[in-house]
């Protein structure tokens, strides 16, 4: 089902004010694995994730760019977080594998 950028974003509001996601999910009476993909859409491209249907496209955030020369200490506080998003992604996607791997070399499990 296709649900309208702005009831994405009043869902996305209502996590940022406290409420957690699974009660919003019970609630609304939509999959936490989709609020929870809205929320991570809106944190890392704001309100246009949300109106973006990517079905079937892979999302691609450019990796960070460390601007030449001095730093203001905001513009460096900007990149540090984005590289450290970067990397908690890159971490999480190779956890996936790993598991997927240990999960493939497993022999089945008898059945009793």
């Amino acid at each position: 089902m296709k649900y309208r950028p702005e009831y994405k974003l009043e869902i996305v509001n209502r996590i940022l004010n406290g409420e957690s996601k699974s009660s919003i999910a019970a609630e609304v009476k939509i999959n936490v694995g989709q609020i929870y993909s809205w929320y991570k859409k809106y944190k890392t491209l704001g309100y246009n994730g949300l109106k973006q249907d990517l079905r079937g496209a892979h999302m691609k955030k450019n990796k960070p760019i460390k601007p030449k020369g001095n730093l203001t200490k905001d513009e460096e506080i900007k990149y540090l977080k984005e590289k450290n998003e970067q990397l908690e992604m890159e971490l999480d996607l190779l956890k996936k594998l790993n598991a997927l791997v240990r999960q493939r070399k497993e022999p089945p499990k008898a059945k009793k």
